[in-house]
């Protein structure tokens, strides 16, 4: 949640991150605290339920509304 490194954007993430790390250190060492803002809808989108429903979406009409155990 606070930061993602992707190798597939090494160029862009790796300063990013480095960034990121270099921003909460100073945040810890001068306020003993940690910066901890979300997205929180974003998150969400990554839930189990979320995730099968676009699973399921992908299912032909026929197959999406049936059920088994």
């Amino acid at each position: 949640l606070g930061f993602c490194y992707e190798e597939a954007n090494r160029d862009i993430d790796e300063d990013l991150l480095k960034e990121y790390i270099l921003r909460q250190y100073s945040l810890y060492y001068k306020q003993n605290s940690l910066s901890f803002n979300f997205n929180k809808k974003y998150v969400n989108s990554f839930d189990y339920q979320h995730i099968t429903a676009q699973l399921v979406s992908l299912f032909p009409e026929s197959l999406q509304n049936k059920r088994t155990l």
